[in-house]
C-alpha cells in the first residue's frame, strides 16, 4: 500500500474476505477504524459476512467505517440466467 507520510496505517487482522485498520494522521490525534469487506458470493454463504461484521464489531472502541463489496442484493431474480 502506499500512503502519504502523514497517514499511519495499522493493519489489526485480515482474511480472505476482510482487512481491518486503524488509520491515524501524524499532525492528528485522532484515530479511526477502516474494515475492506469482500462478501461470499455464494446465497447460501451470504450469512457470513453479517457474522464476520458483528465478530469484528466490539473488538475497538473508534469511529468504524466499513467499505467493499459486500456481495449482496435484495433481488436474486436481477441477477439470475
Amino acid at each position: 500500500m502506499l500512503w502519504e507520510e502523514s497517514v499511519m496505517v495499522s493493519l489489526i487482522s485480515y482474511s480472505s474476505n476482510h482487512m481491518d485498520t486503524i488509520i491515524r494522521w501524524s499532525e492528528e490525534e485522532t484515530e479511526w477504524r477502516f474494515t475492506r469487506i469482500y462478501g461470499w458470493p455464494e446465497a447460501q454463504n451470504k450469512h457470513k459476512t453479517c457474522e464476520m461484521l458483528a465478530d469484528l464489531s466490539p473488538d475497538l472502541d473508534l469511529s468504524w467505517m466499513v467499505g467493499g463489496d459486500l456481495n449482496s442484493y435484495s433481488q436474486t431474480s436481477k441477477y439470475s440466467t
